[in-house]
């Protein structure tokens, strides 16, 4: 059986490791098994509760339904709105729909562009510009 040593603060040292790596204080050490440590995802509300899941959409997702997204449980989504000097996402006034876009489904929405930096005259301010 593989044990582990717990140190005063909560700081782990499987016995394998080099006494170079020890604590330099000294403090009454109690072995833990490694099946007493560990526990599964399912038991931490933390992970279950907190984590949110969502999805990137723009012109080459066409057709999105919503509705389908957020009961396959999914929490927001990031709609690209623009991308370089002059591409507005043709499925963007889709993906926002007041009454079968994204937020009206019941998920969280970002926007965003996709700026191409590395294009002559492509400077982040009028990539910026074409955004806003």
């Amino acid at each position: 059986m593989v044990s582990d040593v717990t140190f005063g603060g909560g700081f782990r040292r499987n016995s394998a490791v080099p006494k170079l790596l020890s604590p330099k204080r000294k403090s009454r050490a109690r072995v833990v098994s490694s099946a007493a440590r560990i526990e599964s995802l399912e038991q931490r509300l933390l992970m279950t509760t907190t984590r949110l899941l969502g999805l990137d959409v723009s012109t080459y997702q066409p057709s999105v339904n919503w509705t389908n997204v957020k009961a396959a449980g999914r929490d927001f989504t990031f709609i690209r709105a623009t991308a370089g000097l002059n591409t507005n996402d043709d499925q963007f006034a889709n993906n926002v729909n007041a009454s079968t876009g994204a937020e009206a489904k019941g998920l969280y929405a970002g926007f965003y562009h996709y700026a191409y930096y590395d294009l002559a005259g492509h400077t982040a301010t009028n990539e910026a510009d074409h955004f806003w």
